[in-house]
C-alpha cells in the first residue's frame, strides 16, 4: 500500500512546492491532473508532448521527491453535449498521450454524461427510474456512451494505458458498480482495463474499507485528503445498495422474485 495524493488538491502551490509538501508529509505517489475539470497546475501538458528531454526532467523532479507518478487524472464529461466535451475529449486523449511519452500505465477519469436526447445543449442526469421517459432518456444516453467508448477503448490500448479507472461519481453515467458493469458488458472484453477507482467517501457516500465488497473492480481508492489504498478484487456477493448506491434506476420488476418477474 502507497500513501499518496490528488495533486489539485494542493492546486494553490506550484510544482515545486507541491513536490515538497508531498516529501515533508511521508507521502509516496501523486495522482496528477492533467486536465477536462483539472486546470492541471502543476504540469504543462503540451511542452511535455513536444519534448523527451521535458518529460524526463519532470520525472526526475518528481523522483528527487521520493515519488512515483501513481496515475494521470483527467476527470471530467467528455459526453457533454455543449462546447465543454469537445474541449474535454481532446484534453483527455492528450492526457493518454503523455501516459505514454512518462511511461504511466494508469488514468483516472470519468464515463461522461449525455444529454437526454439528440439536440440537448446540457447533460441530463436521472436519478429514479419512473416516469417511463425516464429509460426512454437512458437508453440514448448508453448509446452514446457506449459508442464512444467503443472508440476510444483501443486508443488508450495504442497508448499503453493497461488501466482506466472511472471515478464512481455524480453527474457521471457511470456512478456505481452496476452500471460499470453495464457498461463493460456492452464493450466486451475490458474487464481488466476498465474499473473503477474513486476517492472513499464518492461511492454511496460513505467511506468502504479496502476489503469491502463495494471495491470490487477498484485499482486504487485514492482520497484528497492524501491517501491511496490499494485493493483486492473485493467480494462477489453485494446487495442493491452496495451495488447501486443510493440511486437506483432499475424498473421495480428487477428487484421482484423470478418467478413474478417472469409473469
Amino acid at each position: 500500500m502507497k500513501l499518496g495524493l490528488t495533486t489539485d488538491s494542493l492546486a494553490g502551490l506550484s510544482c515545486d512546492e507541491m513536490l515538497a509538501t508531498c516529501e515533508r508529509l511521508g507521502l509516496q505517489a501523486i495522482e496528477l491532473g492533467c486536465g477536462a475539470w483539472s486546470s492541471a497546475p502543476h504540469i504543462d501538458v503540451d511542452a511535455l508532448l513536444a519534448s523527451d528531454a521535458k518529460c524526463k526532467e519532470y520525472l526526475d523532479k518528481v523522483a528527487s521527491h521520493g515519488l512515483t507518478i501513481a496515475a494521470l487524472n483527467c476527470s471530467g464529461n467528455q459526453l457533454d453535449p455543449g462546447v465543454r466535451g469537445p474541449k474535454h475529449d481532446a484534453e483527455i486523449r492528450k492526457t493518454f498521450q503523455l501516459a505514454e511519452k512518462l511511461g504511466i500505465q494508469r488514468v483516472v477519469m470519468m464515463s461522461g454524461l449525455p444529454g437526454g436526447q439528440p439536440g440537448d445543449r446540457t447533460p441530463s442526469w436521472i436519478l429514479t427510474h419512473y416516469p417511463p421517459e425516464c429509460h426512454e432518456i437512458l437508453k440514448y444516453q448508453w448509446e452514446v456512451c457506449v459508442n464512444w467508448w467503443r472508440d476510444f477503448v483501443p486508443f488508450a490500448r495504442d497508448c499503453g494505458v493497461r488501466k482506466i479507472a472511472l471515478e464512481p461519481h455524480g453527474w457521471q453515467l457511470v456512478y456505481n458498480v452496476q452500471n460499470l458493469r453495464t457498461l463493460r458488458a456492452a464493450l466486451g472484453g475490458c474487464d481488466d482495463r476498465l474499473q473503477h477507482g474513486s476517492e472513499p467517501p464518492v461511492l454511496d457516500g460513505r467511506r468502504p474499507h479496502p476489503d469491502d465488497p463495494r471495491t470490487e473492480g477498484r485499482y486504487f481508492l485514492c482520497a484528497s485528503q492524501g491517501r491511496t489504498y490499494q485493493c483486492g478484487s473485493g467480494g462477489a456477493q453485494y446487495n442493491v445498495r452496495q451495488q447501486a448506491g443510493r440511486a437506483d434506476v432499475r424498473p421495480f420488476l428487477e428487484f421482484c422474485h423470478p418467478r413474478k418477474r417472469a409473469r
